[in-house]
């Protein structure tokens, strides 16, 4: 809570800059020169892209790498931000990642180019990042491990 009884509860997950004037009171209506104004600095996880811009991409080789990864999909747009997931131990692929692309429409054009492609060796499955239910603008960590192909 910011201030005592009858002050304005705002949340720390607002990120902005705000000016609340205090509390008027019989001294300081007669004396408006004497008013100052506070400046609160809030925070928010507020995304930098819109969500349905952010692609999933799953059943990766365990040998992909992030530069095969890049270079397969920035033919479908500039990638702003990337991750391929490993194992925290291994370091080892752990078969799925993440590309972060400015707008839907580049996010279309590589799942419509690389979703049942074949990538390193596998087949791939890209879709749209889904968004995390209890964290506001993250996305999920995995699904399971990659799916093995079947012969």
């Amino acid at each position: 809570m910011l201030g005592g009884i009858g002050s304005p509860i705002i949340p720390s997950s607002l990120k902005t800059s705000l000016i609340i004037p205090p509390s008027s009171s019989s001294s300081s209506s007669s004396h408006p020169s004497k008013r100052s104004s506070r400046s609160l600095s809030l925070s928010a996880s507020i995304p930098k892209y819109p969500p349905a811009s952010k692609i999933f991409i799953r059943n990766l080789s365990y040998s992909t790498t992030e530069s095969s990864l890049i270079k397969a999909f920035s033919r479908f747009g500039k990638i702003l931000d990337f991750e391929l997931v490993k194992d925290e131990v291994t370091k080892k692929s752990k078969g799925y990642g993440f590309i972060q692309y400015p707008c839907l429409d580049d996010a279309i054009l590589a799942i419509e180019g690389m979703d049942h492609k074949n990538l390193d060796g596998r087949v791939v499955s890209v879709e749209i990042a889904k968004i995390k239910r209890d964290s506001f603008g993250a996305y999920p960590v995995a699904s399971g491990p990659p799916v093995q192909p079947r012969s």
